[in-house]
C-alpha cells in the first residue's frame, strides 16, 4: 500500500497547508507549504477548510468537506484524507488519516509524525468535521516547488575558488599528517635495529621543518575558513534580507515576528554545512582512498578487517537519519514559537504588568522552554546514542587489528613497523570516514534550513522588485468601482463599495470599529488586492501603475505609528534619500504641530529615538509620523486615525494646516476617522457599516437625512 510521506510543517500555523502539500505528494505532484499557504489564504489564526478547497483547486485536486457523525462512515471513503481536530493545547489542528484498520486510525500528524490511534482516542480530539480527496483531469505531477539544492549550487558557485583553494590545502596537511605513520615505520624496522644515527637526526629535523609548514599552512586555512564562512553568512542574509523586504504585506500579517526571524537564524547551519560540511565531504573521500592504499601496502589481510566494520558505521547513522531529521525540524519550529512569544511578551509589558500576569506569561514561557528543551534532549540523544556506538565499533576494531596483525607479527608475516605503522595510518583511514559519517547531522539540518530559506525566497515579490521605476502624476481623481475584500477566507470586509475622491478634495471615511475602513487605506496604498472590482486614477487602474512611482504620490499614516531606533532628523529624514533641507523638515514639523516639543528636547532634532518611539508619548510620536510624511510631500495624504493620540487643540491646528495644504498646493486629503469632529468640513462624508457604503455627503445634509452618520454624531455629542 502507498504511504505518505511525511513533512513537517515549519510554523505554528501550517499545519493545513502541510496536509495538503504531503497529499498533493502521495499523488506525485510536490508543492512547496508557504506557496500553499498563500493560496489558502493562511493567517495568524490559520487556515480554514474553504481555504484549503481553494488550494486543492489551484493545483488540480478536488476538496469536499464533509461533517459525518461516526468513523465508520470514514472507513468507506477514499483515504488519504484531512481530518481536524483539538489538539492537545486546545487549538484547531489538521491531520491526514492514512487509513483505517483494525479500528486503528494510522496518523500522520504534520507537528509529530507518524503515529496510530485507537478509535475512542480519535473520537476525543476529532471535531467529525474531515476533507475527501481525489485528483482532478488538469492534475499534474510536475514538481512546482523550489528546490532547496539551488540555493547551495549558487552558494557554491559563487565560492567555487575558495573552496578549491581550501581543498587543496586540506588535503596537504592531511598528506603531511600520513608522514609520522611512514616515520614511525621506518624507525622502527630499519633505523633502530641497524643504529643509523645520522640518519635518524636527520629524518627526526626534516619531519620536525615538514610539521612547522603544516602549522603554518593550517593557520592560513583557518583564517580562509573564516572568511568563507563570514561570506558565505553574508550572501544568505542579504539574499533572505532583500527578499523578504520585497514580498507583499500579507506576508508579514500573516506570520510571526519569531517565524521570519528564525529564518535569519537558519542561515548559521547552511553557512556550517557549506564552509565546513563541502570541504568535509570532498577531502574525507580522497583521503579514504589515499588511506586505502597505504592500509593495503602494509598488510592486505588487516585491511579486509577494518573494511569490514564500515558498514555497521553506515548502517548506525542511516538507522538514524529520518528521527534526527525529524526532531531537527522540530526544534526549528519550537525556536520560532518561542521567539514569537518572547518578543510579545516583552513588546506587551504594560499590558501584562496592568493586568497582574507576570506568572501566567511565565508559566506559558515555561511551558514553550520545556518543549523546546524536551526536543533538543530527544535530538541530543539521537547523536550521543550514534557517537557511543561509534566509539565502540573504533575500540573493537582497534583491538581486533592488533589481535589479527600481533599473529601476523609472531608468524613473520608482517614486520612490528608496519604493524604500528597501520594503527596509526588506521587514524587517517577511520577518522573521514567518521567525518563522512557525523556530517549527517549538520547537513539533515542544513538541508532543513535551506528548505525554510527557499521556499520563503520562492515566494512572488511585489511588484516594485519587478518593474522599472516610472514617474506618475495625478491628475484628477481617484476612483474606487464596486471593490470586495475579504481577509483570508473569511467575513467579507467591503461588500461592493464604490466613492470617487477628486484631486483638491478633503474626502472622509467614517464608521464604527470594524466597519471597514482601515481596510480602504490599505487597499488605496496597495498593500492588499482588491477581490473584485478596481481602484483607478486617472482612470488607470493602479495595478497598472509601477508601485514605486504609485507611492510615491502617497502618503499613509496610521494610529499605529512606528519610529526607528535613530536621531529624529533619520527619522523625519526616512524615504527621502536625504535629499531635504532643514527648512523643508521645519516646515513639516511645524505643519504637523511636532516643531515645539522637538525645540524643547536637549538635542532637538539629534535627539536618539528609542526603538518605536517608546521614549516619546503617542502624541507626539502621531506628530512626527506626520511631519514625515508631509515631508514627503504626497499628492494624496491618507490619514486613518493618524490624531486618535492627540488633544482635541492640537489636533483642530493641525487639520487646519491641512486644510491649507488642500487649498493653496492643490494636494488631495483622505481622512479615516471615528471622530467626527476631526472630518466635519470634508467635501464628501462616506458612511461605512458592515463593510457598505450606507450614505455619503456633506455634514449637514447628512445630519439633516437622520440615518448613521446622525446617528454616530449624536452618540459623540453626548
Amino acid at each position: 500500500m502507498k504511504k505518505v510521506k511525511f513533512i513537517q510543517q515549519y510554523d505554528e500555523k501550517d499545519c493545513g497547508p502541510t496536509c495538503l502539500a504531503m497529499i498533493s505528494q502521495y499523488y506525485g505532484k510536490r508543492v512547496s507549504v508557504p506557496h500553499l499557504r498563500e493560496l489558502a489564504k493562511t493567517d495568524k489564526l490559520g487556515t480554514n477548510l474553504l481555504g484549503l478547497t481553494k488550494a486543492a483547486e489551484v493545483i488540480g485536486l478536488q476538496l469536499t468537506g464533509v461533517q459525518v457523525d461516526s468513523i465508520n462512515e470514514l472507513k468507506s471513503v477514499s483515504f488519504p484524507i484531512i481530518a481536524h481536530v483539538i489538539n492537545e493545547q486546545g487549538y484547531d489542528h489538521f491531520v491526514i488519516v492514512e487509513n483505517i484498520q483494525n479500528h486503528k486510525l494510522h496518523i500522520v500528524d504534520p507537528a509529530k509524525g507518524k503515529y496510530v490511534l485507537s478509535e475512542n482516542k480519535f473520537k476525543k480530539i476529532w471535531t467529525n468535521i474531515a476533507a475527501l480527496i481525489e485528483k482532478k483531469d488538469n492534475f499534474s505531477e510536475k514538481t512546482s516547488a523550489p528546490s532547496y539544492m539551488v540555493l547551495f549550487y549558487d552558494i557554491l558557485k559563487e565560492n567555487k575558488m575558495k573552496i578549491i583553494i581550501l581543498t587543496l590545502l586540506s588535503l596537504f596537511i592531511n598528506l603531511i599528517g600520513i608522514l609520522g605513520a611512514v616515520f614511525l615505520k621506518y624507525l622502527t624496522d630499519y633505523i633502530i635495529p641497524s643504529q643509523l644515527n645520522y640518519t635518524l637526526h636527520w629524518l627526526g629535523l626534516s619531519i620536525l621543518l615538514i610539521y612547522l609548514l603544516n602549522t603554518m599552512i593550517t593557520y592560513i586555512r583557518y583564517q580562509m575558513n573564516l572568511k568563507l564562512s563570514l561570506t558565505i553568512d553574508m550572501q544568505l542574509m542579504k539574499r533572505y534580507f532583500y527578499h523578504v523586504l520585497y514580498l507583499p504585506s500579507h506576508f508579514f500579517d500573516t506570520r510571526k515576528s519569531g517565524e521570519i526571524l528564525q529564518r535569519f537564524m537558519d542561515t548559521s547551519k547552511i553557512r556550517e554545512a557549506l564552509s565546513s560540511s563541502t570541504l568535509t565531504l570532498i577531502v574525507d573521500t580522497l583521503m579514504i582512498v589515499i588511506g586505502a592504499v597505504l592500509l593495503y601496502l602494509q598488510s592486505g589481510l588487516l585491511l579486509l578487517v577494518t573494511v569490514i566494520f564500515i558498514p555497521f558505521f553506515i548502517i548506525g547513522a542511516y538507522t538514524l537519519k529520518k528521527p534526527y531529521e525529524r526532531y531537527n525540524q522540530k526544534v526549528a519550529e519550537n525556536d520560532a514559537e518561542l521567539s514569537s512569544y518572547l518578543i510579545e511578551s516583552f513588546d506587551g509589558y504594560q499590558t501584562i504588568k496592568s493586568y497582574q500576569s507576570e506568572e501566567d506569561n511565565y508559566q506559558k514561557g515555561v511551558y514553550k522552554f520545556n518543549d523546546l528543551i524536551d526536543n533538543l534532549l530527544k535530538l541530543g540523544r539521537f547523536s550521543n546514542i550514534q557517537l557511543s556506538f561509534n566509539h565502540f565499533l573504533k575500540v573493537v576494531m582497534s583491538i581486533i587489528i592488533l589481535w589479527v596483525g600481533g599473529a601476523q607479527v609472531i608468524k613473520g608475516e608482517m614486520s612490528l613497523g608496519s604493524l604500528l605503522a597501520f594503527n596509526a595510518l588506521t587514524i587517517y583511514y577511520l577518522e573521514p570516514i567518521e567525518r563522512l559519517i557525523n556530517v549527517q547531522p549538520t547537513l539533515q539540518s542544513s538541508f532543513v534550513a535551506a528548505r525554510r530559506i527557499s521556499e520563503v525566497i520562492g515566494l512572488e515579490r511585489e511588484e516594485s522588485a519587478l518593474l522599472p521605476t516610472q514617474s506618475y502624476e495625478f491628475k484628477n481623481e481617484v476612483e474606487i468601482k464596486n471593490i470586495t475584500f475579504q481577509y483570508g477566507f473569511r467575513n467579507i470586509t467591503l461588500d461592493n463599495v464604490s466613492l470617487t475622491i477628486k484631486k483638491g478634495q478633503k474626502v472622509a471615511i467614517v464608521g464604527e470599529s470594524g466597519s471597514g475602513k482601515t481596510t480602504i487605506g490599505k487597499l488605496l496604498t496597495r498593500f492588499y488586492k482588491v477581490d473584485e472590482g478596481s481602484i483607478c486614477i486617472d482612470q488607470t487602474p493602479i495595478t497598472h501603475i509601477p508601485i514605486e512611482a504609485f507611492r510615491q504620490n502617497i502618503g499613509y499614516v496610521t494610529q499605529e505609528t512606528f519610529l526607528f531606533a535613530d536621531t529624529i532628523r533619520n527619522n523625519l529624514l526616512y524615504g527621502t534619500n536625504q535629499n531635504k533641507d532643514d527648512d523643508e523638515m521645519i516646515n513639516a514639523c511645524h505643519l504637523s504641530n511636532a516643531l515645539n516639543f522637538i525645540e524643547k528636547l536637549p538635542n532637538q532634532f539629534n535627539t536618539m529615538l528609542e526603538k518605536g518611539g517608546s521614549n516619546l508619548s503617542g502624541g507626539q510620536a502621531q506628530r512626527l509620523s506626520l511631519a514625515r510624511t508631509l515631508l514627503k510631500n504626497p499628492e494624496i495624504l491618507i490619514l486613518d486615525e493618524a490624531t486618535s493620540a492627540l488633544d482635541s487643540i492640537t489636533e483642530s491646528r493641525i487639520m487646519k494646516n491641512i486644510d491649507r495644504l488642500i487649498r493653496y498646493e492643490g494636494k488631495t486629503a483622505i481622512i479615516i476617522s471615528h471622530k467626527l469632529s476631526t472630518v466635519k468640513n470634508a467635501d464628501v462624508i462616506y458612511v461605512l457599516k458592515d463593510g457598505k457604503i450606507v450614505e455619503y455627503g456633506r455634514h449637514d445634509d447628512l445630519i439633516k437625512q437622520q440615518q448613521a452618520y446622525y446617528q454616530l454624531w449624536c452618540l459623540q455629542k453626548i
